[in-house]
């Protein structure tokens, strides 16, 4: 990301728009920007980032609270007797906010249910499918999958429906495709 920014700042451009890979990888592309003079807006992020660091706007979303509306949810409309399963993003903020925060949720009012986690997909839909393929394999009675993102939405979708499984194993998708 580091590079495309660099790009902007080559093409002069009147401002950028970014949405960081991670809160961690943000502060060397504020930096670089706020040194070119080059307003920037952070989106899918309110994480504030301090001085001397400038930030234009922020646009986003609290992850946190829809993560844990997310673990609430599948309670509200599963109950606690079900087996779940996570197709996980990256390692990171996005995937403390959006996956951790629905688990923590689940362990906490349904401390008996099984929660089964993917690898890494690197939010890849090709990614996402072959991990998903896994775990059904694995654990074909699953009865529920969450997908943090629309990409592994998609991955995990097709999936199941190879599997043969789409009677049996509902698909809940943060992003709402």
């Amino acid at each position: 990301q580091i590079k495309i920014i660099e790009d902007f700042i080559t093409a002069e451009v009147d401002y950028i728009w970014l949405v960081p890979v991670s809160v961690e990888a943000a502060p060397p592309m504020i930096e670089a920007a706020n040194k070119a003079g080059i307003p920037i807006f952070i989106s899918h992020s309110l994480e504030p980032y301090d001085p001397p660091l400038e930030v234009f706007s922020y646009v986003g979303t609290d992850f946190m609270k829809t993560g844990t509306n997310v673990g609430n949810w599948i309670v509200d409309n599963y109950g606690c007797d079900i087996k779940f399963a996570v197709v996980r993003g990256a390692a990171g903020q996005y995937d403390i906010w959006r996956v951790e925060s629905a688990v923590e949720v689940l362990e906490d009012k349904c401390p008996g249910m099984e929660i089964i986690k993917s690898d890494y997909t690197d939010w890849y839909t090709e990614n996402a499918l072959n991990e998903t393929a896994t775990l059904l394999e694995a654990h074909p009675d699953i009865d529920l999958i969450y997908a943090p993102a629309a990409p592994i939405t998609l991955g995990v979708v097709e999936a199941v429906e190879v599997a043969g499984l789409t009677e049996s194993v509902g698909v809940l998708d943060y992003d709402l495709i």
